[in-house]
């Protein structure tokens, strides 16, 4: 009796209390007018009119002890209060989470209604939406942010705080997130296709198997992270920084990677490059094996001492590339193209078969060293892989093409000079005896000083080698009446000035003519090699020091190397009263101390 009684007034007064008093969004009890449901109040009160109907009844007519009677009524309420009170806190329980998993799903309706807005302000209600989602989520509760304009930096840190929170991220395809700075992320087989990700920076995240693919991520910074087996397939990745990630087994391929730098420790193993763009990139010391560059653009990039190890390079191109101080071992190089590459040896053809290169044979046949030595921004000295094409096919010297011009005059009122033997012998050292040579080798005799700037010009030499007579500070060339004429050396030095202005002055002159180590000086300025004699040179040694320096540049094409070998191997004697001086760029190169010579 007492517990039937104590229940219905519990259960009578929570009903009408619950009907007037309601939780509202701002957690305070509020009277809602109007919207008290009329049934459920009318119960709550009749209930608990009945439990005080049975109490009158159980206290004014019925013959019970006063004392015994609040005692049972009382001990029946307080456990039927426990009990509703149980009651009560699971109903608000599932009440909230109900209330929770509804306000979620209009949140994601909002959300889906921003897809694909660029708008400057959807940034702000997206992210908004976002860090309304993270105080209502709790675990295992699914984000989708794919086609969604996040924002710029700011914005970006609700994503992070999003994962911290246990949101799982559905997909981030064709999200606009610019500018941000993503720390410890946890990106696991997220997906980011198409997304805009300008200038964002991931430091110390963990990326295993992302998908970048045909996402925008100029700029992007990779540090200290984990790209191992990522997809970033058509993605752009210009002015990129890859540094201190493990990027074993990504792929890349037809990647644009302009300008980026890769840095630092990379774990650069079984990457796919195929198709990439990699001009002007920059590996600063890497480390890269059994990666695949097939077909990759290498135009202008730096490899700065990277070491690539059983890589291949199919049909890749590596036009005006750096290929200075890096090894390539057991790398494939079959049908690359190597147009005005740098290295920084003269033996770098040879080195490749060193470390089992494929493909040197044929990079031999379509490629020479260029001996001419450059130097960069920083001064350091390098060397140009020319092509062996209609361009530059000239001399034969051990596979490589130059192009000479002889010039010798020896009018009649000057002594006589044995040139047409030395003619005769230049060209054997230079192995173009043979007729299929004879074009690459022009003479030009008797030249006559008005005739002479004009048969450069014509010509457009390689080599260009003067013999004849000279004094102090002209040269003599063939005059009126075949007397002789002075040519000043001013006059050579404006004419060489000339030709560099119109990309065609030679590399290297050997002026064959007493007096001429100043002109030879004057001449190298123009960024070319100039060989010249101190004082009157002899005719018998002025021919067999030219005859010697053919035949060691005929097998090394070095300029400077030749010089010191034709030196080596002359009567020590003879080049004490006058020795040969080689200049450039307005330096003497050798000797280096002329009076031991």
């Amino acid at each position: 009796m007492y517990f039937f009684i104590s229940t219905i007034t519990i259960v009578g007064l929570f009903i009408t209390f619950r009907m007037l008093f309601v939780k509202t969004n701002n957690y305070k009890f509020q009277i809602p007018v109007g919207k008290v449901p009329l049934s459920a109040l009318v119960l709550g009160l009749s209930l608990v009119l009945i439990a005080a109907y049975y109490f009158i009844v159980d206290f004014f007519f019925l013959d019970i002890d006063t004392a015994e009677s609040f005692k049972g009524v009382f001990v029946e309420l307080f456990g039927a209060l426990f009990d509703v009170l149980i009651l009560v806190l699971l109903f608000n329980y599932m009440e909230n989470k109900g209330e929770k998993k509804r306000e979620l799903i209009r949140l994601k309706k909002e959300l889906d209604l921003l897809r694909g807005g660029r708008e400057e302000d959807t940034g702000v209600k997206v992210a908004n939406i976002i860090s309304e989602i993270i105080k209502l989520s709790s675990i295992d509760e699914k984000l989708d942010l794919h086609d969604l304009h996040v924002g710029k930096v700011g914005y970006s840190s609700l994503i992070i705080k999003a994962i911290n929170n246990n949101v799982e991220i559905g997909s981030f395809a064709n999200l606009q997130l610019s500018g941000a700075i993503i720390k410890d992320a946890k990106l696991e087989n997220m997906n980011f296709q198409s997304s805009e990700l300008i200038s964002i920076e991931f430091v110390n995240s963990r990326m295993k198997h992302i998908c970048f693919n045909q996402a925008n991520m100029s700029g992007v910074q990779f540090v200290d992270s984990n790209l191992e087996e990522a997809s970033i397939v058509e993605a752009e990745t210009t002015a990129g920084v890859f540094k201190n990630v493990n990027l074993v087994s990504s792929d890349f391929e037809h990647a644009i990677l302009v300008r980026s730098k890769f840095e630092g420790n990379n774990n650069i193993s079984k990457v796919n490059f195929y198709k990439s763009d990699l001009s002007f990139v920059e590996f600063n010391g890497q480390k890269i094996d059994h990666s695949i560059f097939d077909e990759a653009v290498f135009k202008k990039v730096k490899f700065n001492g990277t070491y690539f190890l059983n890589c291949t390079f199919v049909n890749a191109d590596f036009s005006q590339a750096n290929l200075s101080n890096c090894i390539f071992d057991k790398a494939d190089f079959t049908g690359a193209t190597f147009d005005d590459a740098k290295v920084d040896s003269l033996e770098w053809i040879k080195e490749l078969k060193k470390h089992n290169v494929v493909g040197v044979n044929d990079i031999s046949k379509e490629y020479y060293i260029d001996s001419t030595i450059h130097t960069d921004n920083e001064g350091t000295p390098f060397y140009l892989i020319r092509r062996m094409d209609n361009s530059t096919i000239g001399l034969e010297l051990e596979g490589e093409f130059k192009k000479m011009l002889f010039m010798f005059s020896n009018p009649k009122n000057t002594g006589r000079l044995g040139l047409i033997q030395e003619l005769r012998e230049v060209k054997n050292a230079l192995s173009v005896s043979n007729e299929a040579y004879e074009d690459f080798f022009e003479i030009e005799a008797g030249i006559q000083i008005d005739k002479f700037s004009e048969a450069i010009i014509y010509h457009e030499p390689t080599i260009l080698h003067i013999s004849g007579h000279g004094s102090k500070n002209v040269i003599i060339l063939e005059g009126q009446l075949d007397t002789g004429a002075e040519l000043p050396h001013r006059t050579v030095e404006k004419l060489m000035i000339r030709l560099k202005s119109r990309g065609a002055q030679p590399e290297f002159i050997f002026l064959n003519i007493s007096h001429t180590n100043d002109l030879a000086k004057s001449l190298s300025e123009n960024d070319l090699y100039a060989l010249g004699w101190e004082m009157e040179v002899f005719d018998e040694l002025a021919m067999s020091f030219a005859v010697r320096f053919y035949e060691y540049l005929d097998k090394s094409w070095d300029y400077t190397l030749a010089f010191e070998q034709a030196i080596a191997n002359s009567p020590q004697e003879e080049l004490q009263y006058s020795p040969p001086e080689l200049y450039f760029n307005g330096q003497r190169i050798l000797p280096t101390n002329p009076s031991t010579a």
